[in-house]
């Protein structure tokens, strides 16, 4: 590869994800960013709901690598909420719905997420283990209520995803890599 790169004067260029994002939006708006089920979101709709969570994100005090758990089924609004974090400078750990209240715990108490996203409907369901643990509950309902839909003027952070793994070994604690 080093050969390769050098007969071609290959440079890499660093650029973060959400610049890269950002072309896109500019070189294809109208164009399919993303589909769930038979909801599809273009790269301008996509951006814009990014930017109003990340707009909203920014106001509520994240800052470049804060962790912000997520809590989502997989939707177009999942792909909003991953960019809109990353476009406030933060950074995103994942748990899903259906995992046991012990796992969603260890995860946002480990990573030190002082935030969660996830819908109403999710919220009220789980409401028993939020009430527990140590973060803000996000609506995603409120955070696309934002009236700012303009590109947030903030640096990216260099941690974007956290993941928490636990070992399927007897006692064994979960761990954070």
């Amino acid at each position: 590869m080093k050969n390769i790169n050098e007969r071609n004067n290959f440079v890499f260029e660093f650029r973060p994800v959400t610049e890269l994002f950002e072309e896109q939006v500019k070189l294809h708006p109208e164009k399919c960013a993303v589909v769930s089920g038979k909801e599809s979101f273009t790269y301008a709709q996509l951006n814009e709901r990014a930017n109003r969570i990340a707009n909203a994100l920014v106001e509520k005090g994240v800052r470049r690598e804060t962790i912000v758990g997520v809590v989502l089924e997989r939707c177009c609004d999942f792909y909003a909420v991953r960019q809109g974090i990353l476009k406030a400078g933060g950074a995103f750990a994942v748990a899903t719905p259906d995992y046991p209240d012990d796992r969603i715990r260890y995860i946002f108490e480990d990573s030190g997420a002082p935030f969660i996203i996830t819908t109403k409907e999710i919220a009220e369901e789980r409401r028993e283990l939020f009430a527990k643990l140590p973060c803000t509950v996000l609506l995603i309902e409120e955070l696309l209520e934002n009236e700012n839909a303009e590109n947030p003027q903030v640096r990216s952070g260099s941690m974007i995803f956290v993941i928490v793994s636990i070992l399927p070994v007897p006692q064994a604690s979960p761990r954070v890599c």
